[in-house]
């Protein structure tokens, strides 16, 4: 039953905390701040390097064309039917 009690508690005594290195605790929020801004750029620029070397890599490379002409696969049914095909006879085939 004491639980929210002692974690207001705790959460005021933090908030006291806070105000009075409000300070301190501005200059570690601009520091991880500007630290933050400068991984975020170098991993931009490692990341438009890897695109350009790919983008090089695509274009050294030649395309290669098959000598074979390739013929359409005929496409053929996987399913069995149940039932049975009958055929009319024409009497001309007679």
């Amino acid at each position: 039953m004491a639980l929210p009690f002692i974690a207001g508690a705790l959460v005021g005594a933090g908030v006291v905390v806070a105000l009075n290195n409000k300070k301190e605790l501005k200059e570690v929020a601009s520091k991880g701040y500007e630290k933050s801004k400068e991984v975020a750029g170098e991993l931009k620029k490692q990341a438009g390097e890897a695109v350009e070397s790919v983008k090089d890599r695509l274009k050294k490379e030649e395309p290669t064309e098959s000598k074979k002409e390739v013929k359409p696969v005929k496409k053929t049914s996987t399913r069995k039917t149940t039932s049975k095909r009958t055929t009319k006879v024409k009497e001309d085939d007679k």
